[in-house]
């Protein structure tokens, strides 16, 4: 036994007496190592975390959340020990226990580096949803950071087991940049596309995006380095390369969102039979309802020319529609076989899906409801329905 520790800690003239008060040095320090690891999990790491909770402000119980705290303290046990290895041990065995250590301390930084990039995003995104109430894709240029923070961290690592300078190690690397570009192509395309979709600002999570050529239609629920992740409408969810949606041609509704309203764009074919110069009858009626003024003559308007002029101004009184928005029309779009085409264009005041489509569909509804009264006929292919007689 004696002479193992003699050999193995380096002593080869010292008494056994030195060498075990080395090896009680070393468990004390072992020791110390441990109760300053307790020390932060017991103690410590509870204290930070309740006064962060007893705060109003938010971004501290992030950056000093418990994970964050717990992996900052792992960092501390292994340098105690670095600096105690010089005292009880030289030779092999120093070099080796030097290399282990050193190797999990960058470890453990890194990863300690890691957390707190995460947790400094979801401070970026928590301010992002406090201001403007919404949240930017940064998800990706954090992850993109990490990663190369961890290359970086297993290039020091390798550097330390083989003995070599991290820059022998660059030097090694860029021989196989080819191969490695070849073999991750793929890989390498979702992380510059992640990065160009974030730095851009094309694509956010909880925004309405449409890729018509992947059957994609729904909300973005996370945007990270490599996926995009998007709910439909059916409650499904669909994953989808960065690199596609930065090569091909998405849909983001952003703008409507952001808008006052929503653009409403219907359109009704009328029967061009239908059309014609209202008679001395006709033009009296309309007179009496407030179609025309009372000074209108026979022959100067026809009836949906009439109707056009009644209906865009119906439109511009409704409460429904935002004529801030942009222009609101009634206008002839073009005639073809299946009849002249009428479009209904203006914005609804409001944005939620269902009331938006229900202030289309009754705008689109009263003019087919008014149609007779200007003795005008909707076109409809079926030959068997007649249009209920003018009242």
């Amino acid at each position: 036994m004696e002479e193992w520790l003699k050999q193995n800690m380096g002593e080869s003239t010292a008494s056994i007496e030195n060498i075990w008060i080395r090896l009680a040095i070393f468990l004390g320090v072992i020791l110390a190592a441990y109760l300053v690891d307790l020390l932060f999990e017991k103690l410590i790491i509870p204290a930070i975390k309740r006064m962060t909770e007893k705060t109003e402000a938010k971004w501290d119980d992030i950056l000093l959340s418990e994970k964050v705290c717990n992996a900052g303290s792992n960092i501390l046990p292994p340098i105690i020990m670095l600096t105690a290895i010089p005292m009880v041990s030289t030779g092999w065995l120093e070099a080796f226990l030097m290399k282990v250590l050193a190797i999990y301390i960058t470890f453990s930084v890194t990863r300690f580096v890691h957390v707190f990039i995460s947790a400094g995003y979801e401070v970026f995104e928590y301010r992002q949803m406090e201001k403007t109430g919404q949240r930017k894709a940064v998800k990706g240029v954090a992850q993109v950071i990490q990663v190369f923070i961890w290359i970086i961290a297993i290039i020091i690592m390798v550097s330390i087991l083989i003995n070599r300078s991290p820059l022998y190690l660059l030097g090694g690397l860029g021989a196989a940049a080819a191969v490695l570009m070849l073999a991750f192509q793929d890989t390498i395309k979702g992380l510059v596309a992640g990065v160009q979709l974030s730095a851009n600002d094309m694509l956010r999570p909880g925004e309405w995006i449409s890729v018509p050529s992947k059957g994609i239609d729904g909300i973005v629920k996370d945007v990270t380095l490599t996926t995009v992740k998007i709910q439909n409408w059916d409650n499904t969810i669909m994953t989808i390369q960065p690199y596609t949606l930065f090569s091909e041609t998405f849909q983001n509704w952003r703008g409507m969102t952001e808008a006052a309203g929503r653009r409403i764009n219907k359109t009704l074919n009328i029967d061009i039979r239908s059309v014609h110069i209202p008679t001395q009858e006709e033009l009296d009626d309309f007179k009496r309802q407030g179609f025309v003024d009372a000074t209108a003559k026979v022959g100067e308007q026809t009836n949906l020319e009439i109707f056009r002029q009644y209906f865009g101004e119906w439109l511009r009184r409704n409460p429904m529609v935002n004529p801030d928005m942009g222009p609101v029309m009634c206008r002839q779009v073009e005639a073809g076989p299946e009849g002249l085409t009428l479009q209904i264009y203006c914005f609804s005041r409001t944005k939620v899906w269902a009331e938006y489509e229900n202030v289309g569909a009754s705008l689109l509804e009263h003019m087919i409801a008014i149609l007779p009264e200007f003795g005008l006929v909707p076109y409809q292919r079926s030959t068997n329905w007649v249009y209920p007689a003018k009242k």
